[in-house]
Formats: C-alpha cells, sequence, structure tokens
C-alpha cells in the first residue's frame, strides 16, 4: 500500500512497508492497546479512508513552489548620508577688506578648507565672484577667511592673502608723502595687529635698488583691494632732469635734508617732471612713474634740455590699448532651480566641508558620477569651480523641479 505525505512545499510519495530485508528500520516490540485508545484511533482514521484508497490508484507526480521574489530595497542595505564638515575657523578678525571685480575678465579666487591645504596646489574650490569680504586675523597676514557672493551664489573658505592683489589708497602717500600710489602701485602685507597693518612695497622703477624694499604702517581702511583709479596729472611746466648718476630727491628745500632719496631713470640719463614750484636755489617737481608718482625737491641746476628725438611728457608712460578679454559665459541655459536656498558643500580629502548656499531660482545642473558620497548629489553651478554637492534630502525640502520647455 502506498501513502502520500505534505512535506513542506513537495509533495512526495513514500512507500509505507519497507523492503524484505532492510535492516535501518527497527521492529517495534508489539504492545497492547487500551479499548479508549483504539476507539479514538478509529475515528480518527475514518475521514482518510477516501483519501488513501484514491492514493492507492493514483500516481502524483512532485511539484515545488517558487520560493517568494526578493526585491533589491529587501537585500541591499542603503547606507546613511555622509555628513559634511566646516571650513577650518581662522580667529578673531582686525582687518577687513572689500573687493569687487568683473568675474568673466579676472583670476578666480582660490578658496581653502583649512589651514594646513592653504597655498598648495590642492585647490579646493575656485570662485569667480563679483563681490568678496576679507577678514584677516592678527599676524603675519599670510592667510584670510573670504566670504564672497556672485551669479546667485555665495559660498566661504579662506585663502592665500600673498595672491591677493593689494594697494594703497592714492589719499595715503608713501615714502614720507613723497609717493603717490597708483594702481600699479602693488604692495604685500609683512604684519596685522589691532593698530593696523605693515605693507611692503617690493618694486619701484625710479627708486636706488638698494633702498628698496620700503615698509611702512598703515590703517587697514587705506588698503585697497582693487587697483585705484589714476591721479589726476598736476599742472606745471613740463622739465627734465638730468640723473645720469643719480637724482637726490629731497623732502625738504633745503641742503642738509635727509628725508629724501636717490632716483634714477631706467633707461638713458634724463627723467622728464613737472616744476611744481621755487624756492632759492631748490626745485620742487613731481617726477612720474608706472609705480607711482614721487614728489619731492631737487637742485634746480639739475634741470637740463631735452635729449634729441625723446619722448614727450609721460610719453613712453601712457598705458598701451588693450582689448578686455570676452565675457566668459557662465549661467547655465538649462537646469534645475529651487523655491528656497540650498546649501552647497564641496568634497575635499577630509570628505565633504559645506561651502555655502545657492538662492531660490537660480539654475544649477545635476551631474551623476560615480563615487559619489550617500545622500549627495554632485552639481555644477555658475561661479563655483570644484567637486560641488548639495543634499538630497535639501532638494526635496526646497521643492526643485526642472523648468518646462
Amino acid at each position: 500500500m502506498t501513502a502520500v505525505y505534505p512535506v513542506g512545499a513537495i509533495v512526495a510519495t513514500v512507500n509505507s512497508t519497507p523492503p524484505p530485508g532492510d535492516a535501518s528500520v527497527a521492529t517495534a516490540p508489539s504492545r497492547r492497546r487500551s479499548p479508549w485508545f483504539n476507539a479514538r484511533m478509529r475515528r480518527l482514521a475514518a475521514p482518510w479512508g477516501a483519501v488513501l484508497a484514491l492514493s492507492a490508484c493514483t500516481a502524483v507526480e512532485p511539484s515545488v513552489v517558487a520560493p517568494p521574489r526578493v526585491t533589491a530595497s529587501a537585500s541591499v542595505e542603503v547606507p546613511p548620508p555622509v555628513e559634511a564638515g566646516r571650513v577650518e575657523e581662522l580667529g578673531a578678525g582686525v582687518c577687513e577688506l572689500e573687493a569687487q571685480q568683473t568675474p568673466s575678465t579676472a583670476p578666480p579666487l582660490r578658496l581653502y578648507a583649512t589651514l594646513s591645504d592653504v597655498g598648495l596646489s590642492a585647490v579646493w574650490v575656485n570662485s569667480y565672484f563679483e563681490l568678496a569680504r576679507f577678514r584677516i586675523a592678527a599676524g603675519d597676514g599670510s592667510v584670510g577667511m573670504a566670504e564672497v557672493d556672485g551669479f546667485g551664489t555665495s559660498a566661504i573658505g579662506l585663502v592665500d592673502m600673498t595672491k591677493v592683489p593689494l594697494w594703497v589708497k592714492p589719499s595715503r602717500r608713501l615714502v614720507g608723502g613723497m609717493l603717490t600710489p597708483n594702481r600699479k602701485t602693488q604692495v604685500e602685507l609683512v604684519s596685522v595687529d589691532a593698530n593696523g597693518v605693515v605693507v611692503r612695497l617690493s618694486r619701484h622703477s625710479l627708486i636706488v635698488p638698494s633702498l628698496l624694499p620700503i615698509e611702512e604702517r598703515l590703517r587697514c581702511s587705506e588698503l585697497a583691494t582693487t587697483a585705484p583709479a589714476a591721479p589726476d596729472a598736476s599742472s606745471g611746466k613740463p622739465i627734465h632732469l638730468l640723473a645720469k648718476d643719480g637724482l637726490l630727491l629731497r623732502s625738504a628745500p633745503e641742503p642738509e635734508d635727509r628725508g629724501g632719496f636717490s632716483i634714477k631713470p631706467p633707461v638713458g640719463t634724463t627723467l622728464e617732471a613737472i616744476e611744481l614750484e621755487r624756492r632759492g636755489s631748490f626745485v620742487r617737481v613731481e617726477v612720474p612713474s608706472p609705480e607711482g608718482a614721487l614728489t619731492g625737491w631737487v637742485a634746480a641746476n639739475a634741470i637740463t634740455k631735452p635729449p634729441p628725438g625723446g619722448h614727450g611728457l609721460l610719453g613712453p608712460l601712457a598705458p598701451s590699448a588693450r582689448k578686455s578679454a570676452e565675457p566668459e559665459r557662465l549661467t547655465p541655459r538649462n537646469g534645475v532651480s529651487c523655491q528656497s536656498k540650498v546649501r552647497i558643500a564641496a568634497d575635499s580629502a577630509h570628505g565633504p566641508i559645506w561651502l555655502g548656499e545657492i538662492r531660490e531660482g537660480v539654475s544649477f545642473v545635476p551631474t551623476p558620477k560615480p563615487q559619489t558620497p550617500p545622500g549627495w548629489t554632485p552639481i555644477q553651478v555658475a561661479g563655483l569651480n570644484g567637486r560641488l554637492f548639495v543634499r538630497d534630502t535639501d532638494l526635496q525640502e526646497a521643492k526643485c523641479t526642472t523648468p518646462q520647455p
């Protein structure tokens, strides 16, 4: 007789009688059952009589039920979003400067995330800013904190102040009041403290090189981060000064004046100048220079005739006409925009670090890339150049959408 047993999801046929001589099946010794037990077993077996009789006459084929389908979300664990760090703090600022520029024609400002990275070739982010505010802490002035703004974005980062051009405003004369700065009179920071800054003038084409560099203390407000407008030339009589072996430019019309310095033409033997006034045997003159005009007193006998075929006054110093660079198109034509501002982070050797934000309505372009930190989306946005990211949850909360054509 053959019996059928359900085995999990598989149905199999099993022979109820062991084969002859099979030693693997032990025969249990007979034992007398009570009448109550026998009656109960007959009642339990009665409903299965028809099934067992039918199974004895019908062959049953084995069948396997397919396992349930496992979805990716159930088998793959999504890692938590990577947290972003912050730009390293610089300290309390004692000197604050502001700069404006045309981003499409000016070099970018290099931003760094940590003090140890400043000045290295691995730049964190390049910013084509329209407005920048620099905060410099007390010290040698080599590092500053910059807050930049442009194209609807803002960012913050450390900067190498030795790479930031600095000028002195023309209202502040240098070298004992004898040098009027212009747009080519660039200086370097030497030190910064609560009382002001010390700057260094390293080059001037007319000052004898042995006197350079010249260092002076200024107020922070007397510095400029954009080239100042050229001061108006003084009115007076054009003259030429003989300065073959150098000419002493005095701070006062006195023979024993020790507040002056020697000047010498870079080429030739004469200097073009403007006579401002005379006092005794001395003449007060203004000597033009690409790095700023020099004003002082010279001996009247230094005046000479112009050399034959020489340039007119300020002729060789006149700036050459130069066509400005074609503005670069930095704003994306199509992209994603949000109903509220979205924070930006930038990748670094230390992981994502918060950089700034994109204002509402400003478009940016998602650029999916491999090896993106979990929970972040790579993007490109005008004015900032680096490995930029926005957090996925921020995109949802800001209700960012793609404009319809």
